[in-house]
């Protein structure tokens, strides 16, 4: 054979197999995700199904969840970037959270950003499970 010829056979043979793993991990392969969800207590008892993944999937959202996976974060030595991780805060509202530390010393309690403007109920309850005062 011509090196043309087989230049391209390899080409070909090369986007044959390329086909072949994607079609198989589109088809075949259980996603990560999934796959952490299946092996879960509550899946592994009753099977998997529909009713168990829709119930999977929303624990997986619910807000003891989230707090037992990711780091609170201390509103008293929180610097700007790290307030600026909570949802909803800001650059302004975490300067502002930085300002009203340094007047009026650490705070005592989560609640007490209900004292700084642009922190409301709503904003705080959305938060609350993210920070802390303690070390």
């Amino acid at each position: 054979m011509r090196e043309d010829k087989q230049v391209t056979l390899l080409i070909g043979v090369g986007l044959f197999f390329c086909m072949l793993i994607l079609g198989y991990a589109t088809f075949y392969a259980q996603p990560i995700q999934l796959y952490a969800v299946t092996n879960s207590p509550a899946t592994t008892q009753s099977g998997f199904d529909d009713t168990t993944w829709n119930s999977s999937v929303s624990s997986l959202a619910e807000t003891s969840f989230l707090e037992e996976n990711f780091r609170l974060i201390n509103i008293n030595t929180a610097t700007l970037l790290e307030l600026m991780e909570l949802e909803g805060i800001g650059e302004s509202t975490a300067k502002k959270i930085i300002q009203y530390r340094e007047e009026n010393g650490p705070f005592s309690e989560s609640s007490e950003l209900l004292n700084i403007s642009g922190i409301g109920e709503k904003k705080f309850a959305s938060i609350e499970p993210y920070v802390t005062v303690n070390e």
